[in-house]
Order: structure tokens, then C-alpha cells, then sequence
């Protein structure tokens, strides 16, 4: 048997472990019994209603190989032998004793019927009173029982005769006296005590288990490392849960009184737990670590969890170090899980599978050398059809000014002479006309001037021009063109690198919703653990070893060792006997010598007067007498019983009342 794990479990951890039907939890538990046993530091004790997990562990404590000298005790509700519970047990014979035995039987009936004091006060009270006073007595609860019957009127005398406690003494006198005045009254009152317990007292199994007076002794298997396996197989449902609900109380009740930090170390494991875990197990988990004790729950549906409350729901998720979640969960419970052990671990940087693609990783430096030759032929028409139109404006301005002055002189000579006319030979001529030009006189002369000017002007102007041009023009053309080319050439460059990758990485709620689907299908035996604040691993249950490697070994010594335990235990006591004994203790009680039974409803006697003048005076002194113009006394009002109905209601809804409780209440 190897659990790689388990040395890293903390001692003092409590453990959850949640899986379907036949997936592995009772083979895990079996693994873990042994390595508790064959370590011998920590004291178990096993609770299974199928009893198939307790009867494997039985056989392999039976070879003497593993259980070092432990010693061992195994309960069969099937065997001849019964085993002793006893709530009503004291430790010593203090009244606070048996106030701590009465408090551990209101826890059992609170833990297990879900009635807490403040919702069933009277049966509260009625369970306590009773177990005070059958745990002073060191009675059992068929005396219980019994002592609330209307027939156990010498059974109630006999036992308060011998009973100092003032308060309690008041209530069980109170019961005794309507017992006696109005049994009806009586058996309303009691009915709701008496139901929780004759059902459990009617099976003879259960009578004996209850009926002893020293039965199992937690503070003494915890103290003593002892192992205490229980089968309650051979149970109904309901009883095996009542009796798992006993044992784990008393655990709980045992354990509190331990010095803390101190005290032996001893695990109570609960197969099947949906049946067992109550109010009492979810304290447990809260508080008594410190005190040695923890506890290792198996149930197979968080279901069963929500159904008991929060209360007990949150104090297991929140106060079990090591989770172990096994498949076949529904996904409800599965995505609870997922969040539970996987919160803070989960890889948000993680890719998804199947997203690869191609992605650029790198750039990769090369030469690149190219060659290339070429022969086009292209042919070429062209057409364009072009409209402009131009519009312009120009305005313009000047001024301008000028000034000039001058001196000049000059100077000449003249000279002239006459000629004659010439004579033509056909027309008529002047007188002096000759055919040979001659002077006929001749002058000359000479002149000078001289002078100065000045000149000044001024001019200005405007223009303004506009301007507008409006064209088209259609061009049209044709062309062949035709060539060749060679070319060659060489250049570096960078070449992407290209990988595939993922491209796309998971979110939470997918996440999650991977790890609730993986923990639903897990196969057979295969887990996910949790210890502590480490992250959760998937691991495989080990194979069990057989506890004998010889069958005819073990048939042989397995009988003789659960006979030896049987006699070695003092919780098992023979059938015959434990019918015996409880025949004989209650003949012992009803035939206790008893006084004359009292009358508690007798008036008190009248003390005597020896002057009833003075006793008269004294009485009418001590009351204020009414005068005669005092107005009467007013009516008390009387109180409506019950409370106003909840709700926004109207003010007519005020004459109606609702009465908390029932007859149990």
C-alpha cells in the first residue's frame, strides 16, 4: 500500500471527499486507515452504513502484521454481542457531569431531528430535565422513555426521592404532579420527547445499544490511540444515521473536554456521510481540531451537503485542508468543485490548443540575385475632349509728378540766289525762262538766339479690367510601340520567418469549464487532490494488497482474532446478558423502598393564629381600601394572543393573529 501523498498531509487536517457511486472513495479511505494504523501516532474510529469499507479494514487490522498491538474494537449490530451507547454516561459523579450528559443528549435530538432549542423550547426542556435526572442515576434512555410514560408514577417517585438539584427537581415535579392531575394534559406535553426516541427503543438491536449503562467511552479510545470500527449494515437507513449521529455528538462532546494542543491525535472517518453529518459535525470541523480530534467525511453529491444548510455546507468546504473530488459529479457540483480547488492556480496565460496559425517570429538576412529579359508590343490610342473656361478681374491705380528747366542758344547763316525758269521746247515758258538755268540774283545772312525754359506736371489715374476665356479642345491619337530588355541585377534583403503558433489563449469561464468537465469524467479510482495551499494534482487511488496472502491463513485466523477482540473489549457484552441487565435494573428502581407519595397540588397549610383580631388588623393594613369618590378600577385590557400577521397589510387584517409553534413548541 503506498500513498506518495499522504506524508504531506498536515496531522490535524480535516478531509473532504466527494465523488459518485463506485468510484473509489471506500478504496481511499481504506488506504488512508492503514497508513493511520500502521502509523500508530493517531487513534480512528470508522462509521459505515454499508459496513463494506469497515469489514476490509477488520480483516487487514486482523493480521498481526500491521496493527502493532493496537487495540481494536469492532461493533456489529448483526453479532451476538452488543455494543454499548450510552449519551446519559458521566465522567465522574459531579452535577456538572450530568448537566454535560443531559447538553449531549438535547445536541443529539437538535443535531438529528434539526430542532433547535429556540424553535422546540419545550422539548428542549423536557429532554434535558429527563436526562439530568436518568444521568444522576446512571440510567439509560429506555429509563428515559419509560419515565415519561403516564404508568412510571413509582418510577418518578422513587428517582426524585434522591434528587437535590432545586431547579430541575421544580420541572420533573411539575410533570409528575399534571401526570397525576391531567394525563391528558401530560401526554400532549411529553409527545413530542417521546416521539423522537420510541422509534429508536421499539427495535431490540437498538435497546440493547442504548440500554447499557457503560457503553463506548470516547474520551478513552481518543486518550488511548485505540481503533473503533462500527458496521451499521445491519441497520435501517434511518437508524444506522440516528446511531452515526450519536457517535459523532458524543465525539464531540468527549473531545471538547480535552487539554488543547496536547492531547492525542484520533480521526473519526464517516463512509457514506450523507446520513451523519448533522450540526455537530460542522462544529467539530470548527473547533476541535485543537483538541486532537478531526474528521475525514465521504459523501457522494454536494447535494446532500446544500440539503443539510449552509451551516454545515460551509463549516466542511471551509474547514477540510485536503479536498479530494473523485467523477461522476453532476456539473452544478463539478463547477463548484473546479472553483473550489482550482481558485488562484489556474494559468491565465495559457494558449489554446488548435489555434495555430502561422506567425512572424523572426527576420532572416539574404542575397538576392535576379536575371530577366523582356519583348513588348504595345499599341496606343488615346482620345481627349477638353472644355476650360477663364474669368479674371483687374483693377489698378497711379499718381505721378514731374519738373524740368532748361538754357539754349544758337546761331545760324543763310544764303540764297534766283534762278531763271527753265523753258520746255513745246509749251508756253515765262519771260526770263531759259533753257540754261541762270542766277538772276543772289542774297546771304547770318542770325544768333538765345533762351531758357521751365516745365512742371502732374498726372493721376484708374483702370479696372476683366477678363473671360471660354475654350475646347478635342485631340485624338494612335501608336504602336514594340522593344526588348535584358536585365540582371543583385540586392540584400530580410525574409520573414514564419512558425506556426497558437494564436488565441483560454479565458476564465473557459477555464473553468475545461477543468468542471474534466472532473466529471474522470475515470474509475482517479482523483484531483487538495492539500492545504498547494496547487491540486490528478493522481490514481493505489492498488489495495490483499490483508491475508494466504485465503486458508485467513479463514483460519480472522475468527479468532474478532474473538479475541470481542473479549477483550469492555463496550461488547453478550446479547443474553444485555437483556438481562436492563430486565434487572428496572425491577431494582420499582422496587426501591419509597415514602408516601406527595401531593404537590395541596394548598400550603394555614399558619396558627392565636389573636385573629391583630391578624385581621395586619391584613386590612397592608391594603389600600377604596374611598368613596374613587372611580372603579378599569378593566385590564386583555392582550390578543399570537402576533400580527407579516406583510403589508391593511389596518382591518390587525383582528387577526398568528400563533407561533404546535403542540411540540
Amino acid at each position: 500500500m503506498s500513498l506518495p501523498w499522504y506524508t504531506q498531509v498536515p496531522p490535524d487536517a480535516n478531509w473532504l471527499v466527494v465523488g459518485g457511486t463506485r468510484r473509489g472513495k471506500s478504496g481511499l479511505l481504506q488506504l488512508a486507515s492503514r497508513a493511520s494504523i500502521r502509523d500508530g501516532r493517531t487513534g480512528l474510529t470508522c462509521v459505515d452504513p454499508h459496513g463494506e469499507y469497515v469489514r476490509a479494514v477488520a480483516e487487514w487490522a486482523a493480521n498481526p502484521a500491521n496493527v502493532g498491538g493496537r487495540r481494536v474494537h469492532v461493533f456489529d449490530c448483526s453479532s451476538d454481542h452488543a455494543f454499548g451507547l450510552n449519551p446519559l454516561q458521566r465522567a465522574d459523579d459531579s452535577w456538572e457531569s450530568c448537566h454535560d450528559a443531559a447538553n449531549v443528549l438535547a445536541a443529539v435530538v437538535e443535531s438529528r431531528f434539526e430542532a433547535p432549542p429556540e424553535a422546540l423550547p419545550r422539548l428542549s426542556r423536557i429532554i434535558y430535565v429527563a436526562g439530568m435526572l436518568c444521568a444522576r442515576h446512571d440510567l439509560t434512555l429506555i429509563e428515559l422513555v419509560e419515565l415519561l410514560s403516564l404508568g412510571a408514577d413509582e418510577l418518578r417517585r422513587s428517582l426524585l426521592s434522591d434528587f437535590d438539584n432545586t431547579i430541575v427537581r421544580r420541572e420533573l415535579e411539575d410533570l409528575h404532579t399534571l401526570a397525576a392531575k391531567q394525563p391528558a394534559r401530560f401526554l400532549e406535553v411529553v409527545e413530542s420527547a417521546k416521539n423522537r426516541f420510541v422509534r429508536w427503543l421499539g427495535d431490540r438491536r437498538l435497546a440493547r445499544m442504548l440500554g447499557q449503562k457503560k457503553g463506548l467511552n470516547p474520551r478513552v479510545v481518543m486518550d488511548g490511540r485505540e481503533t473503533v470500527l462500527v458496521d451499521l449494515s445491519a441497520l435501517s437507513y434511518a437508524d444506522a444515521a440516528f446511531v452515526g449521529c450519536l457517535i459523532t455528538s458524543m465525539y464531540f462532546a468527549a473531545a471538547r473536554h480535552r487539554p488543547p494542543m496536547r492531547s492525542a491525535r484520533h480521526r473519526l472517518i464517516l463512509d457514506e456521510a450523507e446520513s451523519l453529518v448533522v450540526a455537530d459535525t460542522a462544529r467539530m470541523t470548527d473547533q476541535c481540531a485543537k483538541y486532537g480530534l478531526n474528521l475525514t467525511a465521504a459523501i457522494q453529491r454536494l447535494g446532500q451537503l446544500r440539503a443539510k444548510g449552509d451551516f454545515v455546507a460551509d463549516a466542511l468546504a471551509v474547514n477540510c485542508a485536503v479536498k479530494v473530488c473523485f467523477g461522476g459529479l453532476e456539473p452544478m457540483s463539478a463547477r463548484y468543485m473546479s472553483d473550489l480547488l482550482f481558485s488562484g492556480f489556474l494559468d491565465l496565460a495559457e494558449w489554446k490548443t488548435g489555434s495555430e496559425r502561422p506567425v512572424a517570429v523572426g527576420q532572416d538576412k539574404a542575397i538576392v540575385r535576379n536575371w530577366s529579359r523582356a519583348e513588348h508590343e504595345a499599341e496606343h490610342h488615346t482620345f481627349a475632349h477638353t472644355r476650360s473656361q477663364a474669368h479674371g478681374q483687374a483693377t489698378g491705380t497711379f499718381e505721378g509728378s514731374s519738373f524740368a528747366s532748361g538754357d539754349f542758344s544758337g546761331s545760324g547763316e543763310a544764303a540764297g540766289m534766283v534762278m531763271t525758269p527753265p523753258a520746255t521746247l513745246f509749251g508756253p515758258n515765262a519771260p526770263n525762262a531759259s533753257m540754261v538755268a541762270m542766277p538772276l540774283s543772289q542774297s546771304a545772312g547770318t542770325s544768333d538766339s538765345r533762351g531758357s525754359s521751365q516745365q512742371s506736371a502732374t498726372s493721376s489715374g484708374s483702370s479696372r479690367m476683366a477678363t473671360e476665356v471660354i475654350g475646347e479642345a478635342i485631340s485624338e491619337g494612335h501608336g504602336v510601340s514594340s522593344g526588348r530588355s535584358v536585365s540582371e541585377g543583385e540586392s540584400e534583403v530580410f525574409v520573414t520567418r514564419y512558425e506556426w503558433l497558437p494564436s488565441a489563449m483560454y479565458t476564465l469561464e473557459e477555464q473553468l469549464h475545461r477543468l468542471t468537465g474534466e472532473l466529471m469524467n474522470l475515470s474509475r479510482r482517479e482523483c484531483f487532490i487538495k492539500i492545504e495551499d498547494q496547487r491540486p494534482f490528478r493522481t490514481r487511488t493505489s492498488d489495495l494488497t490483499p490483508a491475508f496472502k494466504s485465503l486458508a491463513f485467513k479463514r483460519a485466523l480472522l475468527p479468532r482474532v474478532l474473538q479475541a477482540w470481542r473479549q477483550a473489549s469492555p463496550y461488547l457484552t453478550a446479547v443474553a446478558e444485555v437483556d438481562a441487565a436492563i430486565a434487572a435494573r428496572r425491577v431494582a428502581l420499582l422496587a426501591s423502598p419509597v415514602g408516601a407519595a406527595p401531593d404537590f397540588a395541596d394548598p400550603e397549610p394555614m399558619p396558627v393564629l392565636d389573636r385573629p383580631d391583630k391578624f385581621a388588623a395586619d391584613f386590612w393594613r397592608s391594603r389600600k381600601l377604596p374611598k368613596p369618590d374613587d372611580e372603579p378600577p378599569k378593566p385590564k385590557p386583555k392582550k390578543p394572543r399570537g402576533r400580527r400577521p407579516l406583510g403589508d397589510l391593511k389596518p382591518a387584517h390587525d383582528r387577526f393573529r398568528v400563533v407561533d409553534g404546535d403542540k411540540d413548541g
